[in-house]
């Protein structure tokens, strides 16, 4: 009995462990209140939102108007779901995504901005 349930523990353990990030993290690190503190519609700038979030993919316009997108996924390596009883407890754990999207005006302030939240 204690055999299984020391190979069930190391089992969760690699499961948590094992968990795969994707971005850099800055999005998935603050709170809502934090960001909605950092980002200020009509008054942060680029280089306010380099300072608080880091580098992001940018989409820039022939107009001036910049995207910058940010986006963080916390998943499970598919790997593992397929690894005797960890596979199984996997599929307990939700994927998690965030993804910050901001719209800049040609003179680098900031216009609007949306973030989204994604559990599977």
């Amino acid at each position: 009995m204690m055999n299984i349930l020391s190979r069930l523990s190391w089992a969760m353990l690699l499961l948590l462990g094992g968990c795969a990030v994707l971005g850099n993290g800055a999005v998935s690190r603050m709170s809502r209140g934090e960001m909605d503190h950092a980002i200020k519609v009509g008054h942060s700038t680029k280089a306010d939102i380099v300072a608080a979030f880091g580098d992001s993919h940018v989409f820039k316009f022939d107009s001036g108007y910049e995207i910058w997108v940010y986006q963080d996924r916390q998943s499970v390596p598919g790997f593992l779901r397929y690894l005797p009883i960890i596979g199984t407890a996997a599929l307990f754990v939700p994927d998690r995504s965030r993804e910050l999207v901001l719209l800049f005006g040609s003179d680098g302030v900031l216009r609007k901005y949306r973030l989204h939240q994604f559990r599977s």
